[in-house]
């Protein structure tokens, strides 16, 4: 309906992502939702597409943004735990891409962000055998995260298949 678009904006500062976030909004806006798993269009990836153009720091920054948003709106909803390990994971995933990055990140951003990190870990948010062993890695020897990842990521099978 379009009376579920009235409070609905995209926020124009944010390139990536913006469209989870406009759809969490109209979820949360609607009294009955219909879920299927079916694809309804192919999804190109075009070279010169924001996706691929994109600054990955600035990407992953955006993706934690979003997380948190929806972890802010979620408080004291039913969804509230699934928004918190959404916001968990992607911490994970923004703080490897500082750890990489040839970008200077601050320290105070890294700092902050491990504990963070560490935080949710405490809290048991990290559930998957990777996940804690990453976190693990990060708390207890973090100089080796990098020339580890570097390696694992060369012998890894990437497994391209979207059901996984």
């Amino acid at each position: 309906k379009k009376e579920l678009f009235d409070d609905v904006r995209l926020l124009e500062t944010i390139k990536f992502n913006e469209d989870v976030l406009a759809n969490f909004y109209l979820f949360r806006n609607s009294e009955k939702i219909v879920y299927t798993d079916a694809p309804f269009y192919n999804y190109v990836a075009d070279e010169t597409s924001a996706t691929h153009s994109a600054n990955s720091v600035r990407y992953a920054e955006e993706c934690f943004f979003v997380s948190e948003e929806i972890l802010e709106k979620s408080k004291n909803k039913p969804y509230f735990e699934n928004a918190e390990f959404r916001c968990a994971y992607t911490a994970m995933v923004l703080y490897r891409v500082y750890l990489f990055s040839k970008d200077k990140v601050s320290k105070t951003k890294k700092k902050t962000l491990k504990k963070r990190i560490l935080d949710y870990d405490k809290r048991k948010m990290y559930k998957s055998k990777k996940d804690k062993i990453t976190v693990s890695i990060y708390k207890y020897l973090p100089w080796i995260y990098v020339p580890f990842y570097t390696v694992y990521d060369k012998i890894r099978v990437k497994d391209l298949d979207p059901k996984q």
